[in-house]
Parts: C-alpha cells; sequence; structure tokens
C-alpha cells in the first residue's frame, strides 16, 4: 500500500503508543544528491498500537515521499506515516521512497511485541456434594496474569467466604461457588454444589477407586452398623449405573461419581459414597529413539485406570517381538523413521505411540560405471557395499536380463539400458548405470 503526500516538518506528529525510538534511518549519498530519512529508525509496539513515521527528503525541492511495506502481511501505512501492525508478533520494515527520485528511499524497523494472555479462571474442584451445614474449601487458579487474587461468591444457597471455604446452609438443595478474576471481572469460573443432608447410611467400601467398566458390590448399613434394605441410585445424571441389589459398573469415562443409598422404610435416612473412576493411561517409553540399521531397541509400556493390561504392539516397519519388558523392536532391512504404537487389548481405541528412526551408512557403487556392450555379447557387473555385514546386492534392468550374480544379456533392438544394483542390507540404498549397446557386426560377406 503506497500513498506520496508533502510533509510539513512543522505540523507532523507522532502518534507514539509505548515506542522505543532511536536515531532516524537515513541513507547517506554522495553530495549533492538527494537522500531520505526515515524518524524514527527503529519503534517497539504493544499488540494493536499505532506509529507514525516521518518522512525527509533533501537534495531536491521535492519533499514529497511515498509509503509502503515490503511484505504485504506486515500491516498497513496511510499516506500520513500512520502504521497499523498486523494481529501478529514480529519484525517488519516501513519504506519511505522519494518521490522525486524513486531509487532512494530509506526504511525503519517495527517490532511489534506480542499480544498479552488472555486471562483464565478455573475453580478446583468444580463439583462437590456437602452435607448441610458442613464446609467445602474451594481454590481458584488464575492464568494470564500475575495478579491471581479472585473475589468469590455464592448463587444460591450457602455462603463462602474470601479463601474459598464454602458452607452449606441447613437444608439439601444446588448452589453455585463463582470465583471471578480482580484483573479482569469479565473472567470466572464456577462449581457446582449438591447439598445433601446428613448421612444416616454408610456405604462400604466407599470411597473406593474402581477402572474402568470394572464392577464393585456395595452394601449399606446404618451408622450402628445394624443392616439396612435400601434403594440404590447414582447421583446426578453421569454415566455407569448401579443395580437393585447394590452392584456398581464403573462408566467408561474418568470421574469421580457418588452413590446413593435410600432407606426403603424411611426415604429420609440416606447414605452417600464417591467411587473414583481413574482415566485409562498408556505410557511407552522411550518416547523416542535412534537405532543403527540392523540394531534392537526394548520397548516398555505402562498401563493404569482398567485391570486388563495387556496391549498390542504395533508398528509400521521392522518387526516388534512382545516380552516380558514390552517389545523387541528389530530393525527393516531400509532406514527411515517408523511409528510404534501399544494398543490396550480392552479398549483398542486408547493407545500410546512413539517413533523410532533408524539410521544407515550404507553405500552402493557398481564398479566401473557407465558400460558399453554389444548386442551380441554380455557382461558382468559387479558392486562394492560400504558401511554394512552385509554386502549383497540385488541386480535389475529395465530393458535386458542380469542374473543375481551380476551377468548381464543386453536386449534386442535397443540402444541402451539401466542396470541397478540394490543393498540387501538397506534396500533404500542403490547405485545405477547406463549402459550403451552397439549394433552386432553383420554376416561376413561369401
Amino acid at each position: 500500500m503506497i500513498h506520496a503526500r508533502s510533509l510539513s516538518l512543522a505540523a507532523l506528529t507522532f502518534v507514539l503508543a509505548l515506542a522505543c525510538s532511536e536515531e532516524a534511518a537515513v541513507v547517506n549519498p554522495p553530495p549533492g544528491e538527494i537522500a531520505v530519512k526515515v524518524t524514527p529508525a527503529n519503534v517497539n509496539l504493544g499488540f494493536g498500537q499505532q506509529q507514525r513515521f516521518l518522512g525527509s527528503v533533501t537534495g531536491t525541492t521535492d519533499s514529497r515521499v511515498s509509503w509502503s511495506l515490503p511484505d504485504p502481511s506486515s500491516g498497513t501505512i496511510d499516506a500520513e506515516g500512520v502504521y497499523t501492525p498486523p494481529q501478529a508478533a514480529g519484525t517488519f520494515r516501513v519504506v519511505a521512497t522519494s518521490v522525486a527520485e524513486a531509487t532512494r528511499s530509506a526504511a525503519a524497523t517495527v517490532n511489534v511485541r506480542p499480544a498479552p494472555a488472555e486471562v483464565s479462571v478455573t475453580v478446583d474442584p468444580d463439583s462437590a456434594v456437602v452435607v448441610v451445614g458442613r464446609t467445602q474449601p474451594f481454590t481458584a487458579t488464575v492464568r494470564g496474569t500475575t495478579k491471581t487474587l479472585v473475589t468469590w461468591q455464592v448463587i444460591g444457597g450457602g455462603t463462602v467466604s474470601q479463601t474459598g471455604l464454602y458452607t452449606a446452609p441447613s437444608s439439601p438443595g444446588t448452589a453455585e461457588v463463582v470465583a471471578t478474576s480482580v484483573a479482569d471481572g469479565t473472567k470466572a469460573a464456577t462449581a457446582t454444589v449438591t447439598v445433601v443432608p446428613v448421612p444416616k447410611i454408610h456405604i462400604s467400601p466407599l470411597p473406593k477407586t474402581v477402572f474402568m467398566k470394572e464392577t464393585l458390590q456395595l452394601s449399606a448399613r446404618l451408622l450402628d452398623g445394624t443392616p439396612v434394605a435400601v434403594t440404590w441410585a447414582l447421583l446426578g445424571k453421569g454415566p455407569g449405573s448401579v443395580s437393585p441389589t447394590g452392584l456398581y459398573t464403573a462408566p467408561a469415562t474418568p470421574n469421580d461419581y457418588h452413590v446413593v443409598a435410600t432407606s426403603l422404610s424411611d426415604p429420609t435416612v440416606t447414605g452417600t459414597g464417591t467411587i473414583k473412576v481413574p482415566p485409562l493411561d498408556i505410557q511407552v517409553s522411550p518416547k523416542m529413539a535412534s537405532v543403527a540399521l540392523g540394531s534392537t531397541q526394548q520397548f516398555t509400556v505402562e498401563v493404569s485406570g482398567i485391570t486388563n493390561k495387556a496391549v498390542e504392539w504395533i508398528t509400521s516397519g521392522g518387526t516388534l517381538t512382545p516380552n516380558s519388558q514390552g517389545a523387541l523392536f528389530s530393525s527393516p532391512n531400509a532406514s527411515g523413521t517408523f511409528m510404534i504404537t501399544a494398543a490396550s487389548v480392552e479398549e483398542p481405541t486408547s493407545d500410546s505411540s512413539t517413533t523410532i528412526t533408524v539410521t544407515s551408512n550404507v553405500t552402493v557403487e557398481i564398479v566401473g560405471g557407465d558400460a558399453t556392450v554389444r548386442a551380441d555379447k554380455t557382461l558382468d557387473f559387479d558392486a562394492a557395499v560400504t558401511g554394512a555385514a552385509n554386502m549383497n546386492v540385488t541386480w535389475t534392468a529395465v530393458k535386458g536380463t542380469i542374473k543375481p550374480d551380476g551377468h548381464y544379456t543386453p536386449p534386442e533392438g535397443e540402444k541402451v539400458d539401466t542396470v541397478t544394483a540394490t543393498s540387501v542390507a538397506d534396500t533404500t540404498k542403490t547405485s545405477s548405470i547406463t549402459v550403451s549397446i552397439l549394433d552386432a557386426p553383420g554376416p561376413t560377406p561369401p
């Protein structure tokens, strides 16, 4: 975007937003020639700020300059020299060119600082079950600012202190505990609180950790140890299930879940227990590996969050042999980078992957290089292989025929052919030559 305008130094002003200027940029021509100067020469701008540049011309009565940006993505500049940076951080150039002499110009450098991090707030825990009259501490984490203070408030029943300690009301219900950033009042996080009656039933063996899709038999007793007939239910509408006999089945979604037992004889007598379903986690080690061609690498796997810890090993190249430690990788006859994956047998969609790079120093060279052969003759080729214990090669010809030992027979009616030797140790390493084919001599005159 280029503009030209006559600039009066007495009338021009800077629009500087937290900018830092240095000496003006100027091209020093021989005495008497036209020179252009840009002020300031260097400037630092905050995200979304603007800068007005001044352009001056000496050596001519025409003091006009045109403004331009060498990089179209570096923002915009108008006829007044007001530069607006792009929506991205970086270093950009602003150029002023003499209208009187287009070969004369000067440039300024603009450093655009990145936008400040956005403020965010999280509350832990994000949900809680609290007995009437009891307390629940909440903590707030503020990111994107050094001011980490929050203000606390409750929507619904109960109270909360400015340290995040929630006190439930005297009657059951629901409430929301809200933490609002002091640095940015538009940023807040909410925790949901379910206030339940004072439990009179103990659910055994809760609290308990249950792996995904596993079951746990629950039992209910009064606080004095007397067995009690109850109905079972899950608090809220989360996944998982509990049978009429108290058999809990964990869902495939990790979280903390709550089971409620309610007395059949007195529905006001209840008990609540927590079941933690941890996530299925698979970790393959090492995360990255590199081996030489023909070598091996041991991989291990750690599986948590599920009873069946068996995994299936998958590789995009080479072979994996399962063993007591995990799986042993054997490199293929080729260099490259390959993916190693361990997938849960119980939950095949859950897996963990790593990469292994197979390096090779193998070289192949056909001895003698390009060759010439008469159409009625044959050639024997040999190849030199370095960087591998296996010195063998496989031979191929585009048009003629070549045996495994390199014995070549040219094709009929062709003038040129290509012969290639491929390393058996590393099939990515080859050597090719051109074979020129001469006509066979004609029959001898009688």
